[in-house]
């Protein structure tokens, strides 16, 4: 859910008196401060918390991955030993000619 429609929500759940007209809500006029304080925050706490907790998940993982695929692959094959050696064996300067 996007943060606006969320915090809105926080705010509309803190509201203690709404103003009336025609028999719809309209808008706050008293709201519950201190429940409003700790709403406000403990969203802020927990989705900042559970942002790091996946970062720090993910970074973990793709990096404990990385490391052992990397020297999996480095007992398994050694890379030197698929390098080959081009030699040209043609003189490359026979198309010059000598005055």
């Amino acid at each position: 859910m996007p943060g606006p429609i969320i915090f809105g929500a926080i705010i509309d759940d803190t509201c203690l008196l709404w103003k009336y007209t025609c028999g719809e809500r309209q808008s706050c006029r008293l709201y519950d401060l201190a429940y409003f304080r700790n709403a406000i925050l403990g969203y802020g706490v927990i989705t900042s918390a559970l942002a790091t907790l996946i970062l720090s998940s993910l970074f973990f993982y793709f990096r404990y991955k990385n490391t052992t695929e990397w020297h999996q692959g480095a007992q398994k094959e050694d890379p030197v030993a698929d390098v080959e050696l081009i030699v040209n064996t043609d003189n490359a300067n026979d198309h010059v000619k000598e005055h």
